[in-house]
């Protein structure tokens, strides 16, 4: 299989949206729609089937996270977890609250603590609003 994938991305990336042109059996792909569904037909029949689904890890996670008793899913953002969670992102994307991460990443202590606080305060309005936004 790897060979099939190394064959179609030839020597690097081209940074155009649709890439490479992909030469399968005599049939150019040129397409993003085309190449998906040539990969799709490819990758489709190693997909494992019928496996069984064990739900004990989702309900775990799920009990916890709607517990009424302080756990690590539903307490507070700490300025610790913060502290650990920006240098470790690659991502140059803005999220939610509208701040860049390499925005987190000059933050003084302080800051990032009353950024942990507004998180924590963000997560914990009910599902149905959203942090900063107004229905």
């Amino acid at each position: 299989m790897w060979s099939f994938v190394k064959n179609n991305v030839r020597n690097g990336s081209n940074p155009t949206a649709d890439g490479h042109a992909i030469q399968d059996n005599g049939t150019t792909h040129s397409t993003p729609q085309e190449k998906a569904e040539l990969f799709r037909n490819k990758l489709g029949s190693i997909h494992p089937k019928n496996i069984q689904v064990n739900r004990h890890y989702e309900n775990v996670i799920n009990n916890a996270i709607q517990s009424q008793h302080p756990n690590k899913l539903n307490g507070p953002i700490t300025q610790e977890e913060v502290d650990v969670a920006i240098p470790k992102s690659k991502s140059n994307a803005v999220g939610e609250d509208l701040i860049l991460t390499k925005c987190l990443k000059t933050y003084p202590p302080r800051t990032k603590k009353t950024y942990a606080t507004s998180s924590t305060d963000c997560w914990q309005v009910p599902t149905s609003q959203s942090c900063g936004k107004k229905q």
